[in-house]
């Protein structure tokens, strides 16, 4: 089923792009098959997930001093992670599972067949983009559900995943067409490179007593003016450098 589809490396004017914007829209980069069987293989997940009380992932404020356990142990396991308005007063979910998911994650990449292959397809991408030695680090289904899909604050993936010199780059690709109106990317092009931003300063890390999280220091306020929306169709990649600033808003649609 996973066959060849996009095997070539990046060309001179999509680097040359990539470098100057911070992002990169690959289009047609994954075939119609393969985002099925994405979609089909989450299906499967999440009727495994038996939900007990899980963590509920915030998205409004990117603020997580309160993480437990659940969210902090699961760089190397695949986790659910609740949108904030999925539960009613008494903890119960209100909604079904599917559409009360806010991501799955975070190795789904290593953890699950499926996602794995598709994965290694990024190695021809990277050599594109000089990496000598890439490490995948997080492997994550994000859903957006309808109506209470959370919107993503303003931020920087080098703040979460942070090397010296700095190398981080996301790989984003939609199962579905991403819209305007169900909470597409949005990103200000050529921050990547503003002197005030480029330099990722703030870290996510654990706390002192190792039950939460918090930026150090404290994460700034990052802009949204200038912002474009990149609305894109499904199997598209969208490369992120890693100091670009994108957010989302929420879906409030009916897809």
């Amino acid at each position: 089923l996973f066959h060849n589809y996009f095997s070539k490396m990046l060309s001179v004017e999509q680097l040359a792009f990539f470098d100057k914007n911070g992002f990169l829209v690959i289009e047609d980069h994954t075939s119609e098959e393969e985002c099925l069987a994405m979609e089909t293989e989450i299906g499967k997940i999440i009727e495994s997930f038996d939900f007990v009380q899980k963590s509920i992932f915030v998205t409004d404020d990117q603020k997580r001093e309160h993480s437990d356990l659940y969210f902090l142990n699961s760089g190397d396991k695949i986790r659910y992670f609740l949108e904030a308005d999925a539960l009613d007063g008494k903890g119960n979910l209100k909604q079904p599972k599917d559409v009360s998911i806010n991501k799955i994650g975070h190795a789904l990449h290593t953890k699950n067949a499926v996602f794995k292959k598709w994965t290694q397809r990024l190695k021809e991408t990277c050599k594109s983009l000089n990496f000598r030695k890439p490490a995948l680090l997080q492997g994550m289904y994000i859903f957006k559900p309808p109506k209470i899909g959370g919107a993503v604050g303003s931020h920087q993936d080098a703040t979460f995943l942070y090397t010296e010199p700095q190398s981080c780059i996301g790989f984003w690709l939609p199962i579905h067409d991403a819209t305007l109106e169900n909470g597409c990317l949005w990103a200000i092009p050529e921050s990547h490179k503003d002197p005030k931003y480029e330099k990722v300063s703030s870290r996510f890390v654990r706390n002192s007593d190792n039950t939460g999280t918090l930026f150090r220091p404290k994460s700034p306020e990052l802009p949204t003016d200038d912002a474009i929306s990149l609305p894109v169709k499904k199997g598209s990649l969208v490369l992120i450098h890693g100091s670009l600033i994108h957010f989302s808003h929420p879906n409030l649609s009916e897809n």
